[in-house]
């Protein structure tokens, strides 16, 4: 085999392979494209259950201060402030529980 065969034959291999390079970093592309936009739909999904929880957590506390309210019509004035201290402790409650349920969404966001 003469040297012009080589060569050429060499030509041949060099940009296959280079062909072949150029259709994986495409494909590595393609993927990488993908796991972006998987990545911003979870966290577009993961707001909006965080907005959703929020909303649900004000129509709670909403429901249970008219429910209070109405009950603090029908008793005594001490009966009232433990009414009232009651939904303290309740609505810090909440707080504390959206706060854990944050710091654990953000926890499991960060790995």
């Amino acid at each position: 085999m003469c040297i012009r065969d080589r060569i050429k034959k060499a030509l041949v291999k060099a940009e296959q392979q280079q062909s072949q390079q150029a259709q994986r970093q495409m494909q590595l592309d393609e993927i990488t494209k993908q796991v972006m936009q998987s990545t911003q739909m979870l966290q577009i999904a993961q707001a909006r259950e965080k907005l959703t929880q929020a909303e649900e957590n004000r129509a709670t506390a909403a429901l249970d201060r008219a429910k209070a309210a109405a009950e603090i019509q029908d008793i005594g004035a001490q009966r009232a402030l433990d009414l009232i201290n009651l939904m303290f402790e309740a609505q810090q409650r909440i707080e504390d529980r959206n706060l854990q349920r944050e710091q654990a969404m953000q926890a499991g966001g960060a790995q």
